[in-house]
Parts: C-alpha cells; structure tokens; sequence
C-alpha cells in the first residue's frame, strides 16, 4: 500500500491498517454515473460517490493500494461500506431528520450539498452555510470562508464523500466544539468512526444482499432516489 504524506489519523488508511483490504472477498466492481459500488463474495454490497466519472478498472491494480489516487480511494469507500456497515448490532433505522433537532443549532454549515436535505432545512426555515467542490449553485459559499464557518459551526452536516476525496480529516479537525453528523449512503457506519473529532452520529443505507435489481439501478447511474428502495436508511449513533 502506498501512502503519501497522509497521516495515520485519515480513515481510509486507518481502516486498511485495522482490518486489511481482502481483495479476495470481492466479486465485482460496479460503475455508474452516481456510484461505484463494490459486491463482496457474501452478498454485502457498499456503495461510493463516483467522483471522477470513471467507468471500468484493472483489478489487478487493488494488489498494489494506493490510498492518494481518487479511482482507489472510491473503491475502498465502497469496500468498507460493504465490509463494515452489517458488522454493527446496534443500528437503528432511523432518518437523519428523525433523530436531530436541527432548529436548536445556531450555526450550521454543511459540506457537500445536499437537496433534499437542504428543502428540509429550509422548509423549517433553518439558517445554513453550504460548501460544495462541484455544485455550481448560487447560493453555495465560497471555500475561502470555509475554515472560519467551521470554527463558528456547532453543528456540521458532513458528506460521507469527504472519505473518498480525502477533506474528512482536514474538515473534522478545523472544529471547534460542535456536533457533527456524517451523512449519505457511502457513510461507514461504524464504531471506529467515531474516533474522529466531534463525529456525534452516522446515517447511511444498509443494502440488500445479492440484489441484482439493485446492481442494475446503480449501473444505468441513478442515486438515492432510486436505490432507496433496495436497502434501509440506518444510523449509528454514539
């Protein structure tokens, strides 16, 4: 595994030293325009955002990880979702907007735009700060304010992307005292997450074993709207 100025401390590189990268246990790759997902041997399925647009893989490049490449960092998003996510007793299944209060927080940002959530927020006339690599939105705010907004935030919701394009760690620890919960169906649900700064509770998806179905939706490139149906939103909370 090649690792390139990257602390110990970033969760993908934690994990592999933790419980390894059984290449073995994978049965396929799956590429869509919305996620990389990644089928194991037992069924379990885990899912990535596939931020590069990238569409097939040399499997024989996963006997030589390199955790700084984008295409391998999607993957091992997904592998851990798989690995990880159905290890948990103790899930609940449970909406993000079920369990949080988000009226009572004064400052909130998110990172990493979310629609459906943000109608939520505003629905209820919740105040928030929006940061985004991509979305192109207007109302998006600029990253060069993104560090002050985090120091002033009490409450952060983190896209689970930010494992996959490697900011989790940098994001987390630019906080001060808050509470941060991790969203979106590549989230790893999964006790060692909650090692990290300030994490309070993870809300992803448990898919449903060997679904083809669900295989298909993800290669023809839908997302959550689609595959919600084939698993369940759960959350751990600590």
């Amino acid at each position: 595994m090649t690792q390139t100025n990257t602390t110990i401390k970033e969760p993908i590189f934690f994990l592999i030293e933790k419980y390894g990268f059984d290449i073995n246990s994978i049965k396929e790759i799956i590429f869509g325009n919305t996620y990389v997902a990644v089928l194991l041997k037992n069924g379990n399925l885990g899912v990535s955002a596939n931020l590069i647009n990238f569409n097939s893989f040399n499997f024989e490049e996963l006997k030589s990880i390199d955790i700084n490449k984008n295409s391998h960092r999607n993957i091992l998003n997904a592998y851990f979702n798989a690995v990880l996510n159905t290890k948990q007793q103790n899930l609940q299944k449970t909406d993000i907007f079920d369990f949080v209060n988000f009226s009572k927080y004064k400052n909130l940002v998110m990172i990493g735009f979310s629609e459906p959530m943000y109608k939520k927020l505003k629905k209820h006339n919740i105040e928030i700060a929006i940061f985004d690599l991509y979305s192109k939105e207007n109302f998006i705010k600029d990253l060069s304010i993104q560090k002050e907004c985090l120091h002033k935030a009490d409450c952060v919701i983190l896209t689970a992307t930010t494992l996959a394009n490697n900011t989790f760690f940098e994001i987390t620890e630019n906080t001060n005292k808050c509470d941060i919960f991790m969203f979106g169906a590549s989230t790893i649900m999964h006790e060692d997450m909650f090692h990290y700064k300030n994490i309070k509770g993870l809300f992803g998806t448990v898919f449903n074993k060997n679904d083809q179905k669900l295989i298909e939706i993800i290669k023809e490139g839908h997302g959550q709207r689609f595959t919600k149906n084939h698993g369940y939103k759960a959350a751990l909370i600590k």
